[in-house]
């Protein structure tokens, strides 16, 4: 396991370093304010009130956050904290998530939930909001697949609409993903100098693609999807899988794309956003 490990830490790292992330911003101002105005000077966990464990992991996301954007220094942030592909709002990471709270088991595959708002079943406890109002209050620029029409529901996520969770129920041509009514999520997060979301890869495999010319990565399994709390702290007690992902980085925002298809699948409709 601990070669498997380590050849998957290895090959994910050669594709980060071949992924075009675009201009690197100057992260370090906000990293050492965010240090400096995050974590405790005294009784650290005491105030913070987490095992060492968690505490760990905090730290894990701030560096992974800031440094693994970098090039020069990507490659010691993936040592330190295990992000082995950054993205732009999207951290990728070998393994498991550390443990949290007991979850619940996944429906099996076939049941559909029950009615009600589709993002209900991704967690989301806000109100859907228009397709217009979403793109009002949006910091990314909003990108829909050709031919599918507008999302039948769309949510505003993290503190000045950092990201969009563009929803479209299953259709033909659109299976569900596992017991759900949902057939395409489409989130589009802004690049910041913190991720919006970590995804844990498990034992899923990964992969680079060319999308219309651009560099982004298939995740072709089930994995951890891990989003960031707008005080900055990973929510490893949200309880949510993720079906195969295609996530893309685009001029004026990171493309996220879950949905049951293949390959190749994913690629044409992440070619046909417009």
């Amino acid at each position: 396991m601990a070669d498997r490990d380590d050849l998957l830490v290895a090959a994910l790292r050669d594709l980060g370093a071949g992924l075009d992330t675009g201009p690197v911003p100057d992260i370090a101002p906000a990293v050492l304010a965010r240090v400096a105005g995050t974590v405790p000077r005294r009784s650290v966990l005491a105030r913070v009130g987490l095992a060492g464990r968690r505490l760990r992991a905090f730290l894990v996301a701030l560096l992974a956050a800031g440094l693994a954007a970098v090039p020069a220094v990507r490659d010691a942030a993936a040592d330190v904290a295990g992000a082995v592909v950054a993205l732009p709002g999207v951290l990728i990471r070998a393994g498991d998530p550390p443990p949290a709270a007991p979850r619940a088991e996944p429906p099996p595959a076939g049941t559909a939930r029950a009615a009600g708002p589709l993002g209900r079943e991704l967690g989301y406890s806000t109100a859907p909001v228009t397709l217009d109002e979403a793109r009002r209050r949006a910091a990314a620029t909003l990108r829909l697949p050709a031919g599918l029409g507008p999302p039948d529901e769309a949510y505003v996520l993290g503190t000045g609409g950092r990201a969009v969770s563009m929803l479209w129920a299953a259709r033909p041509g659109l299976p569900p993903l596992p017991g759900s009514r949902i057939g395409l999520v489409l989130d589009v997060v802004t690049p910041s100098d913190t991720a919006f979301f970590e995804k844990y890869l498990g034992s899923a495999p990964v992969e680079r693609v060319r999308v219309a010319g651009r560099d982004g990565v298939w995740i072709g399994g089930p994995h951890e999807l891990v989003p960031i709390g707008n005080e900055g702290w990973p929510r490893y007690d949200a309880d949510r899988r993720a079906a195969g992902t295609l996530v893309l980085p685009l001029p004026g925002g990171t493309v996220r794309l879950e949905c049951a298809l293949d390959r190749d699948a994913a690629v044409r409709l992440a070619a046909a956003l417009a």
